[in-house]
């Protein structure tokens, strides 16, 4: 469809009443005054245009104004149709959905049993939330994610720790099919495990593939395709853990950007509180966070959203490595435990 670089909108919202809607499934239809032209934005068949369409109408209650292409969410243009005189016959308005308040008393607690904390890891990766591990590039990162995601599956320990049992996913931007191959291989040698062992283990290579896990708009970072097939798979193996490596490969906008970062964890942090699961997200610290030992990256929200952050790194004196295989897993953060502890290991 060729539309304007920009106009004067009048914004409505109608139900397909060819299908039957979920609440809030609605199109929205942008009309030109001065032409009466219409467009219609139809996002009736598939979830991520639905979220894009919500996003779209927020736009428009903002602006009152004008809205230019520049505005409209990244999204194929097969998702726009003409139409002229409005409204086709016969649609329904769509009511404006109400807000129930979510608002409790404390006092609701009484004779409540306190629900224990639940932790994946105890004390360094717990569960419904996410946590952040990073550590410079081949210090093992993503071998010691692997040999977590094994243990998950496998029911075995983890750097010395026991570690709850269940399903796992791991989404790998960096290593391809034949990679992921051989250090799993590698790994279960290494414990006298098969791959009988690890049948709960799912794994997803998006290395050389789009791997944005989030679209980003002038108005807020939108779940991309990818995460929606994240989520269903997650949805249908209720996974105890999912992994994903790593944020320069899946997170869409500048890491600096507080609002975004603070939006895109909230993303992964409902991922995990959805299905009642531990996020781990792989990263890399800036040059900054190398040489000062926070192993901290582009803004500080990261860190200050995230539940837990871990950091991996070699273990050096006055610049040189006495053990080129020795590092040290520091506790950085760590709402729910202490933090500053340190766990030395060997790479081997």
């Amino acid at each position: 469809m060729n539309q304007p670089e920009s106009f004067p909108i009048t914004p409505g919202t109608w139900l397909d009443p060819s299908e039957e809607p979920s609440q809030g499934e609605c199109g929205m239809a942008l009309q030109d005054p001065l032409t009466d032209a219409v467009a219609d934005f139809r996002p009736d068949r598939d979830q991520r245009e639905r979220r894009i369409a919500s996003v779209f109408a927020r736009v428009v209650m903002m602006r009152e104004e004008y809205v230019g292409l520049d505005d409209l969410p990244q999204i194929p243009l097969a998702a726009y149709e003409a139409v002229r005189d409005g409204p086709e016959p016969g649609a329904a308005i769509a009511p404006k959905a109400q807000r129930t308040s979510l608002f409790y008393s404390a006092a609701t607690f009484k004779d409540k049993a306190v629900p224990p904390r639940e932790w994946l890891v105890p004390d360094l990766v717990p569960q419904k939330t996410v946590t952040l591990l990073s550590c410079d590039g081949g210090t093992g990162k993503s071998l010691r994610a692997l040999q977590l995601a094994i243990a998950v599956a496998a029911c075995t320990r983890w750097i010395g720790k026991a570690v709850a049992r269940g399903r796992m996913i791991y989404l790998s931007a960096e290593d391809d099919d034949e990679e992921l191959h051989r250090r799993i291989d590698d790994i279960l040698r290494a414990t006298g495990r098969s791959c009988d062992d690890v049948q709960g283990l799912t794994l997803r290579s998006v290395a050389g593939e789009d791997a944005l896990l989030a679209v980003e708009t002038q108005v807020a970072l939108i779940q991309s395709t990818l995460f929606e097939e994240l989520d269903a798979r997650a949805s249908d193996e209720n996974p105890a853990l999912i992994v994903i490596d790593t944020l320069a490969d899946v997170y869409p906008a500048n890491e600096n950007d507080r609002a975004k970062v603070r939006q895109f964890v909230g993303i992964l942090r409902r991922l995990a509180l959805n299905r009642k699961c531990a996020v781990m997200l792989l990263g890399h610290p800036s040059l900054t966070g190398l040489s000062s030992g926070s192993g901290t990256s582009g803004s500080t929200a990261w860190s200050n959203s995230v539940r837990s952050r871990l950091y991996f790194s070699r273990i050096a004196s006055n610049g040189f490595e006495n053990d080129p295989n020795a590092c040290v897993l520091a506790t950085k953060k760590a709402n729910y435990a202490a933090t500053n502890g340190e766990i030395n290991l060997r790479n081997v």
